[in-house]
């Protein structure tokens, strides 16, 4: 009789269990489908505002408006799309054209199997420029990790480059005395659960569209949209491991007389007071205005701007700064030739 009720119970289990699974899977499968679904139509729903251009064996987005000479290039930070300088790209493309991009696997450019390291990055948009027929010299502004890429570019291809404008520009060593970071656990469950449609059902890309107060409504969503996308959360984790190569750099290479402005952000840590003590907030701001003084040593043609008000995106919370930059940059580059 025991026997028979432990039986019973067993297979009551069983059956419970792969009832479970079962509705489980319908709801992964369903998931699946209806991410493969939306993320398929992104591009039709919200079309990409620039070109696609042929770049090695993949295509790459461009976006150039405005007319004049030198060419300003747009470089954004760490996991980010060309909507990043929406407001920047207009204003800058009254006086002079302008160009943004997005890197492999960002926005509209399509995605690559492995991460892409900062001298690649700059070959990648060495090749852009050219297939697309947008001609040197060419002015660049790096934001954040940006700042490497555009550095990288100039090193490698000199006699394209006009002058650099650094917006609180990443630091070419500034993780060479941490442990390495390895995989990011939260990217790997992201790259994990964003096939199932579960990134979207969340919603956890509407923060980072909330982040830029100078997109529009249309702006947010096709944001959003974009970051939805199955591939985004394994092009962030390429990023991240590039990233973590590009910033252990031994040293700085030097940019001998070109032009170079730095713009340095004041309240980046600041704005960290709630998660961090005062004695750490007040040692990583003096090491931050140790890196910048390092990148504005870089050349012996270069000048500092303190954004006092502004936070690590300074595109953001102070654009008139970043505009009026890149405008002296540009008329320092055409009084050299």
């Amino acid at each position: 009789m025991k026997l028979n009720q432990l039986e019973n119970r067993r297979k009551k289990i069983v059956l419970w269990l792969g009832g479970i699974l079962g509705v489980l899977a319908v709801l992964l499968l369903s998931g699946f489908g209806w991410q493969t679904a939306v993320s398929t139509q992104t591009h039709t729903n919200y079309p990409p505002p620039g070109n696609l251009i042929a770049v090695d064996c993949h295509t790459m987005h461009l976006y150039c408006i405005g007319e004049g000479s030198p060419t300003v290039v747009l470089e954004s930070g760490l996991g980010e799309t060309l909507l990043n300088w929406s407001k920047v790209q207009t204003e800058t493309a009254v006086f002079t054209r302008t160009c943004s991009y997005d890197r492999a696997g960002f926005g509209w450019s399509e995605p690559v199997d492995d991460p892409v390291f900062s001298p690649q990055v700059a070959d990648m948009l060495h090749t852009l420029l050219q297939n697309a027929g947008e001609s040197a010299p060419y002015v660049l502004v790096g934001h954040s990790a940006g700042g490497i890429h555009v550095r990288n570019f100039a090193h490698q291809y000199p006699n394209d480059v006009a002058g650099i404008v650094l917006v609180d520009s990443s630091h070419d060593n500034q993780r060479a005395e941490d442990p390495a970071e390895g995989n990011n656990p939260l990217l790997t469950l992201c790259q994990a659960i964003a096939p199932f449609g579960i990134v979207r059902a969340l919603n956890l890309a509407e923060e980072g569209a909330d982040a830029n107060p100078h997109l529009t409504a249309e702006q947010q969503n096709t944001l959003i949209a974009l970051t939805n996308q199955t591939h985004f959360c394994h092009a962030t984790a390429n990023e991240e491991t590039a990233a973590d190569t590009d910033m252990r750099q031994p040293h700085l290479k030097p940019l001998g007389d070109l032009h170079l402005t730095v713009l340095t952000a004041t309240q980046t840590v600041n704005q960290l007071a709630d998660e961090m003590p005062p004695e750490l907030i007040a040692q990583v701001n003096e090491l931050w205005t140790a890196k910048q003084l390092e990148l504005v040593a870089l050349s012996t043609n270069s000048t500092q701007i303190l954004a006092t008000e502004s936070a690590h995106y300074i595109q953001y919370d102070q654009p008139e700064l970043v505009i009026e930059a890149i405008q002296q940059m540009v008329l320092l580059a055409n009084a050299s030739e």
